[in-house]
């Protein structure tokens, strides 16, 4: 009865609609338990910007004020926000947070603002890309300021604005991040780097694309102390040498991936290091390493027998006579055999390819 004085007093009936039932069988995918909801919803005085209407807004209250009088059973609260996000007319398997919604969900009642500030500080992923067309840095600082179980983090699209003032907090109180990309964000110092090393030993993926600031003393420093790495992207890490990427690979044999791309400073003697000490090894690009030559190929072709893909192109000292090998294995190249690059050129010339009897 005290239930229902409640509900009357906050004019919801017994029955929610058809769609807030559907989300009701969504929070039920989701089981779980947790405490009931504490504080009174209140109704916003007009509508709410977005696609989030104060129709909807009452809908969704009426399904919290059916879980805080016990009528339902309480999932956990970071589920109740999952489901509750989700169309009614997708599965559980579409369940994704889209930031605007999210974000407009604060303003329905305290109960939601409660919730959202709930999920934002448990939720594993954080993807800016996700968020159109872009998040701006005072609502990233806002909306990662508690959170302190991060396990995956990608923030390629605040390149524009990122700096060591904004990520530092976020990586010092993360210490379960696994997956790290900053690929392009430039205003960044190796500072950044020697935090991540510091502050994230279980570090297994880590993108530095076109990181220009990347150091050889930041490297060693990530070497030393995250030796669980199996993919490391330093594609445009210009400041890097051999002696650089050496130091990694012996620390870090456990390496699957790695690019070295667009770097001219990276020849034999990284090639063939990290051949030697990375059995593991499928993927490599060396996309534009110009002092990269046969020798190196062929002492990764003897010592990685994993390897699945290898990128040369533009590595004009590389010839056919090392990557045969390679792809007798059925590893994947970039670059086309001698025969197959000159009838594509010729195609390119005349506009059709003669025909030709491959097998003589």
């Amino acid at each position: 009865m005290q239930g229902m004085s409640l509900l009357s007093s906050v004019q919801v009936t017994m029955r929610p609609p058809a769609c807030a039932l559907m989300r009701l069988s969504l929070v039920s995918h989701y089981c779980g338990s947790a405490q009931g909801l504490t504080q009174e919803p209140c109704f916003p005085s007009q509508d709410i910007s977005g696609h989030w209407d104060n129709r909807k807004a009452r809908e969704l209250t009426s399904v919290l004020c059916l879980f805080k009088v016990g009528v339902l059973g309480v999932p956990q609260p970071c589920a109740i926000i999952m489901a509750l996000l989700v169309d009614h007319e997708a599965g559980p398997d579409s369940v994704a947070p889209i930031w605007q919604q999210l974000l407009s969900l604060q303003r329905v009642s305290k109960s939601f603002q409660s919730l959202i500030q709930l999920y934002l500080a448990n939720m594993r992923r954080f993807d800016s890309s996700q968020i159109r067309p872009g998040i701006p840095r005072a609502a990233f600082v806002n909306l990662l300021k508690d959170n302190k179980v991060l396990q995956q983090l990608a923030l390629q699209n605040c390149s524009d604005w990122l700096t060591d003032c904004e990520l530092l907090p976020v990586i010092e109180q993360n210490h379960h991040l696994h997956q790290i990309q900053l690929k392009g964000c430039v205003q960044l110092s190796r500072h950044a780097l020697v935090t991540i090393s510091l502050s994230c030993p279980n570090l297994r993926q880590l993108s530095l694309a076109q990181c220009d600031w990347v150091d050889s003393l930041a490297l060693r420093s990530l070497a030393d102390h995250c030796k669980a790495l199996e993919a490391v992207d330093l594609t445009a890490c210009r400041q890097l040498k051999d002696e650089a990427i050496c130091y990694l690979v012996q620390k870090c044999s456990r390496l699957k991936s790695l690019s070295l791309a667009v770097n001219a400073n990276v020849g034999d003697v990284a090639v063939e290091e990290t051949a030697k000490c990375c059995p593991e090894l499928e993927h490599l690009d060396l996309t534009g390493c110009l002092r990269v030559k046969n020798d190196s190929i062929r002492v990764l072709a003897e010592y990685c027998p994993k390897l699945r893909s290898l990128k040369v192109k533009h590595c004009h000292n590389v010839a056919e006579s090392s990557l045969s090998v390679l792809r007798s294995r059925g590893v994947e190249l970039d670059v086309e055999p001698p025969l197959q690059r000159a009838l594509v050129l010729l195609q390119d010339v005349v506009g059709f390819a003669p025909f030709i009897n491959l097998q003589i």
